[in-house]
């Protein structure tokens, strides 16, 4: 508003300039070409006060064209750099004073603008580097997952296509292990596409929850025997502990145990074998609290900054990962989704600690 008020100022001000200034050389211009009625003829004098008139008027002109087009130009500039995907502040010298660093006064009238079109610049800048990042995430994620689909498959043909061989006859023994390595990797795939499937269900806030009265303890007891049970969890230590053995409350089974078992894998896949993880359990006066701790490698600040993010995936993909890129982001969410809240604190070479708390009702 300050803005218009001073620009009105200015183009009232220059107006009567102009309207003045014109007035007076057009005044002079027609004396000087009219004589007087006294017939006496223009001297030199006359002539040199009419030049000296047009040349201060065309003087102010040009003063004000000037104090008034080059910001308008600077600020043109700068929109045109901002339509091209240059997200940068055009030349900045001769703006600014080099006693005080404030705009100089041609550039003062135009404050307003240029602050608004610097933030607009920032931020225009901002997005355009987390489209880039978010896209080079995508792509490794794109390529891990490629690779997690990749792994399960080559055994599931492979071990079908070694029963399917006639000239072999394998004993029931054999057939079993196959079934079992087959049957393994199926429900791995299958688990890989139902967060695929819950991801975009997030993403989209089309997630009802289904509550019912649940006994948390017992639930968490299962998730970590569960995961105590996984094959790929054979080397790592897991325990739980709570300090009450009956909490009922009303959520969601199926979203939080989701929710909590990625938790859990996160704390396994993303460290060495002997690790250990432990659970706990414990009740607030108005939320339970539940904690996930490890001793393994920890995370360095920039991870834990970015664990949730979706697509973030912390290690490189082998054949025993089950990580996506998408578990910590869809834990997160399902944890909000009850209301909940997850702190996450770790050192490198410490450990970690994930602090999950849910309110009572």
């Amino acid at each position: 508003m300050r803005f218009i008020i001073r620009l009105v100022l200015i183009f009232l001000f220059l107006f009567t300039v102009i309207l003045i200034g014109g007035s007076m050389v057009l005044a002079m211009t027609v004396e000087f070409f009219i004589p007087s009625a006294s017939g006496s003829a223009n001297t030199t004098a006359d002539i040199i006060i009419l030049l000296g008139m047009l040349i201060l008027f065309m003087g102010s002109l040009l003063f004000f064209a000037w104090f008034i087009g080059r910001p308008i130009y600077y600020i043109v500039l700068w929109i045109f750099q901002l339509a091209q995907g240059c997200y940068e502040e055009p030349f900045k010298r001769n703006m600014y004073s080099r006693e005080s660093g404030t705009l100089k006064q041609p550039y003062k009238l135009y404050e307003e603008m240029i602050v608004q079109l610097r933030t607009l610049t920032e931020t225009l800048a901002r997005n355009e580097r987390e489209r880039i990042a978010m896209d080079k995430m995508k792509e490794e994620w794109i390529s891990g997952i490629s690779h997690d689909l990749k792994t399960p498959l080559t055994y599931i043909t492979g071990y079908s296509e070694m029963m399917l061989l006639p000239k072999y006859q394998w004993s029931e023994e054999d057939k079993t292990q196959f079934l079992k390595q087959i049957n393994q990797k199926g429900l791995h795939m299958q688990a890989l596409i139902q967060d695929l499937n819950l991801s975009l269900q997030l993403n989209g806030q089309r997630l009802p929850l289904h509550v019912e009265p649940v006994n948390m303890v017992e639930l968490i007891r299962r998730i970590v025997a569960d995961v105590v049970n996984a094959p790929w969890a054979s080397e790592y230590l897991l325990s739980f502990h709570a300090d009450i053995d009956l909490l009922e409350m009303a959520v969601d089974p199926q979203f939080l145990q989701r929710a909590l078992r990625n938790l859990i894998v996160n704390a396994i896949i993303h460290n060495p074998n002997g690790t250990n993880v432990t659970v706990s359990l414990r009740q607030s006066p108005t939320h339970i609290i539940i904690r996930i701790e490890d001793n393994g490698i920890g995370m360095d600040k920039e991870t834990v900054d970015r664990l949730f993010d979706r697509y973030y995936r912390g290690t490189t993909t082998d054949a025993n990962s089950e990580g996506t890129g998408l578990g910590m982001a869809i834990a997160l969410q399902l944890i909000a989704a009850h209301h909940g809240e997850i702190d996450v604190a770790s050192r490198k070479g410490e450990g970690t600690s994930v602090r999950i708390m849910i309110p009572l009702s």
